[in-house]
């Protein structure tokens, strides 16, 4: 499975994706530096008058335009988008699919990205020694950076990749995102949150829904990267494309607390089949862990959880075997982090955030997962109730 190639970006040598260049003959005889002094940021929310794409917009963006239209493009430049890296459970991390994500969504046009860091402490630039190529030193050589956050730096990097997307790093003090308000959340579009544990998940997930925030959730195994989507009860949408027609569609989400319940477990394990994924069981299985001890799996205690997972297999007639031991250990949590697969799930992940935030293109209903053993995505509706298919508004 790869992502939509609306939504590509050619890499640098560095391996620092960049936006292509204008292909139409008149925007190519445009500049195409950037002058600080004819761009305007500002960090209050847009309003209707800054809809307008303004001309050097317009050459930049030339080519995804094409593909999904100037109305698209407009809907993204309001957006707000708050990205937010985890605490670390021990010996894991999933900086590489937050940098990758991030990465995707605001070369696409976001006009308001807010980035934060749980654990908020001073370090040194790693530029992808730990899968996050936007951890990198400030390009002018002044400074210690080794005095700035995670999400000071990695902003300062999304700068200098998109001058005219309004990115800052926010300052958490001392507060985990889990414990904000629900008048907090209600500031942004969409929230994403990447390597927190699945109980501190659930709760954000929770608040941005009493927000009427749309809400993402991204995680790291060990051979495997997944994420969870709730854009709410029902989420309406048009077909993608520049030439899409304007029928609107209604897909159905549930919160990670229903989803991941177990009612949901109950029908998900009634209709599995001996073809189906069993990576999201695997999954589950992780949650039902953290519920059990109050705290993330990790690398120890996969025994323990594959025992979990054959005696719930048991208990549902199947095979005690039916999700193999390989399986758990791949998503598990793990000290490394493989890149390549942050690459592909950072893209899809990105690309489902923009899909949402415009209101463009059917919506992943609402988990996907990817390991590297098969090579393959798959997407999993883990809802714990019916699902509606999508289906043109009334």
């Amino acid at each position: 499975m790869r992502a939509d190639a609306s939504f590509h970006h050619r890499h640098s040598s560095r391996g620092v994706a960049v936006a292509r260049r204008p292909s139409s003959s008149r925007a190519s005889r445009r500049p195409t530096t950037f002058d600080a002094r004819r761009m305007t940021m500002t960090t209050a929310p847009m309003d209707d008058k800054s809809v307008a794409l303004t001309e050097q917009e317009a050459a930049v963006y030339d080519r995804q335009i094409r593909v999904w239209g100037v109305e698209t493009q407009r809907a993204l430049r309001t957006a707000r988008v708050l990205v937010s890296c985890g605490k670390r459970p021990r010996g894991a991390s999933a900086r590489g699919l937050c940098a990758e994500t991030l990465k995707n969504v605001i070369l696409a046009g976001v006009g308001e990205m807010t980035i934060r860091d749980d654990e908020e402490e001073a370090r040194e630039t790693t530029f992808g020694l730990d899968g996050n190529f936007l951890n990198a030193a400030s390009s002018d050589g002044d400074g210690d950076d080794s005095t700035t956050t995670l999400a000071e730096n990695m902003a300062r990097t999304l700068k200098e990749m998109n001058p005219f997307a309004n990115v800052r790093a926010e300052t958490t003090s001392g507060r985990a995102l889990d414990e904000e308000s629900d008048d907090y959340f209600s500031g942004f579009d969409c929230v994403v949150v990447v390597g927190y544990s699945f109980l501190a998940a659930e709760t954000v997930n929770a608040k941005c829904r009493r927000a009427n925030t749309r809400f993402f959730a991204g995680f790291c195994g060990a051979f495997a990267s997944y994420f969870f989507v709730d854009l709410g009860d029902e989420h309406a949408y048009r077909a993608a494309g520049a030439g899409a027609g304007e029928e609107t569609f209604l897909a159905r989400f549930a919160p990670m607390s229903t989803a991941f319940g177990a009612d949901g477990g109950e029908r998900d394990w009634a209709s599995a089949r001996k073809k189906t994924s069993k990576l999201p069981f695997a999954v589950r299985a992780l949650f039902d862990f953290e519920r059990a001890h109050g705290r993330p799996a990790t690398e120890d205690d996969v025994d323990a959880v594959v025992a979990a997972l054959r005696e719930r297999a048991t208990r549902a007639g199947k095979d005690a075997s039916f999700v193999p031991e390989d399986v758990a250990r791949a998503v598990t949590p793990s000290s490394m982090e493989m890149p390549a697969i942050d690459a592909v799930v950072g893209g899809i992940l990105g690309q489902e955030v923009l899909k949402a935030v415009s209101g463009r293109g059917a919506p992943c209903v609402n988990f996907f997962v990817f390991d590297a053993a098969s090579g393959c995505g798959t997407t999993f509706n883990a809802s714990g109730v019916e699902r509606a298919s999508a289906r043109a508004a009334v």
